[in-house]
């Protein structure tokens, strides 16, 4: 009896400690797992940490290169600022020298009346349209020439005829005469015109031009044009009407 209480109490000792035994074990398999997570976790992280690193370098060269490309675009932009202005220099001082020459070098076409002493004048505050010596091919006008009798202040405007209405396309701000005798007034901007378009003289004032009556083509409108107005042709029919020694000078048919 004694034999047997013993050996029971053995076989409990015995299945009392197995148990704790293969938990251990579990327990140790989970915990390699976890460590090789972990393991991978970091590895991971340190690989994330490398890219990161690697993308914050090739941004800061971004930035540098892009730095690098304002300034250049900034010179540029001065560089290519600079070449206007020396061009627009350059050209500006081209064409003053092309107007003085032009004064006195007769290359240039020349539409208009022929510019002799006249001893008439059609009056003041009106505009005269030139139908006798319309533009013969499209080109640029550089101003007007012709024999004044005293200092006048004038523009000039461009006449497109439109079916049976001439339209004002073009009108030129206040052109100064300062003194009477031939004179030729070059315009600021130059004046492009086409085959057919036809001049009008604006005098606010005194028409300050030599004139003779009923030998000319040009017909006297008691108004000053604008651009964008509207007008009926006519003719001054069989030259009956002014015939005045001005005309605008320019480049046709270039």
């Amino acid at each position: 009896m004694r034999y047997m209480v013993v050996g029971l109490i053995v076989g409990l000792l015995v299945s009392g400690c197995a148990a704790p035994t293969e938990e251990m074990k579990t327990l140790k398999v989970q915990n390699a797992q976890l460590q090789s997570d972990l393991n991978g976790a970091n590895s991971s992280i340190a690989s994330l940490e490398k890219k990161n690193a690697d993308l914050t370098g090739q941004v800061n060269q971004l930035n540098r290169i892009s730095g690098t490309l304002e300034k250049e675009k900034a010179v540029r932009v001065e560089e290519s600022s600079m070449l206007r202005q020396d061009v627009r220099s350059f050209v500006r001082n081209q064409l003053v020298v092309f107007r003085e020459f032009s004064k006195d070098a007769d290359f240039l076409d020349y539409r208009g009346g022929e510019i002799i002493d006249r001893s008439d004048s059609p009056g003041s505050s009106m505009s005269l349209i030139d139908t006798q010596y319309q533009m013969n091919a499209t080109g640029t006008l550089y101003g007007i020439r012709g024999q004044f009798n005293e200092p006048a202040v004038m523009s000039l405007a461009v006449l497109r005829p439109v079916k049976d209405q001439w339209v004002v396309v073009w009108s030129t701000e206040k052109l100064e005469v300062e003194q009477p005798g031939l004179q030729q007034i070059n315009f600021s901007v130059p004046v492009s015109v086409q085959e057919n378009d036809l001049v009008a003289y604006l005098f606010p004032n005194q028409v300050a031009v030599s004139c003779d009556r009923g030998t000319g083509g040009l017909v006297s409108v008691d108004k000053q044009l604008e651009a964008g107005q509207k007008l009926t042709q006519t003719t001054s029919g069989n030259r009956q009407g002014w015939a005045c020694s001005i005309g605008v000078v320019g480049m046709l048919g270039e």
